[in-house]
């Protein structure tokens, strides 16, 4: 397991930790959202928690299935082609789920995008 592989299992475990905290007491963590954004002035936080609670757990379990698969191509197999295409997938993963949570940040909170 290398350095990267355990941040990115680091990461998930600490997202999972804050989506449970934002699901438990409905306040949107300062992490994950745009600095710019007033959570106090924010038009529909309740709608945002709830869109983003799945697509976080989603996002989590995403992050430790590739991470697992890339660890276990490297000490099962020598196919060093499994862990490039999980590193390709991850990058996808994340410019998927960046793309999500700006269009979710500028629909609920902002109010720049119809419903």
């Amino acid at each position: 397991m290398n350095v990267l592989e355990i941040i990115f299992v680091i990461y998930a475990i600490y997202l999972f930790f804050l989506t449970v905290k934002m699901k438990r007491t409905r306040e949107i963590p300062v992490f994950l959202v745009n600095n710019r954004i007033n959570l106090d002035n924010a038009k529909d936080k309740e709608g945002y928690i709830d869109y983003m609670v799945p697509r976080l757990f989603g996002l989590e379990a995403s992050i430790i299935i590739i991470t697992a698969v890339s660890v276990a191509s490297n000490y099962i197999t020598s196919l060093s082609i499994v862990s490039i295409v999980c590193d390709v997938v991850f990058f996808i993963v994340i410019i998927i789920f960046g793309v999500m949570t700006v269009k979710a940040q500028n629909r609920f909170l902002f109010g720049m995008e119809k419903k």
